[in-house]
């Protein structure tokens, strides 16, 4: 799978696709330079759920965000680099003109905040898929 979103409605398609994905602290990689985020993941391939079904699909997948001016963490702890972070979502909070914060939100109250110019992100599944028996669960 490979996914582009340039706007605020493409971003919450791959915010769809990346639900529970679960990263490493220490692999997520800042390239000032590049202006350019990229976050490694287990994706979660809810694309594929079947009601019924007790096995389940990761995808070892990367979220790429570009034109990134700024970052700032919450409850995130950097020296920490086997920490799991469990992503729950992914919103857009529109400054003047295109740019903004693209905020990760993750269980237990975590978040990065990524300012950009404008949006521009992809994920893409880096191969194939692998079996789990474990299903997300939210408590709502």
């Amino acid at each position: 799978m490979k996914l582009q979103a340039l706007d605020s409605e493409d971003l919450q398609i791959i915010a769809t696709y990346t639900q529970d994905g679960l990263l490493l602290v220490g692999e997520v990689q800042y390239l000032p330079k590049e202006k350019t985020l990229i976050i490694p993941m287990n994706r979660f391939a809810w694309e594929n759920e079947q009601e019924g079904t007790k096995t389940h699909e990761r995808h070892r997948s990367v979220l790429t965000i570009n034109r990134v001016e700024a970052l700032k963490t919450q409850n995130i702890d950097q020296s920490k680099k086997q920490t799991i972070l469990s992503l729950l979502t992914i919103d857009y909070v529109e400054n003047s003109g295109p740019s903004g914060v693209i905020n990760l939100v993750f269980a237990g109250g975590a978040v990065l905040a990524v300012g950009v110019e404008c949006i521009e992100v992809q994920l893409a599944d880096m191969g194939a898929a692998w079996q789990t028996d474990n299903l997300p669960h939210h408590n709502v």
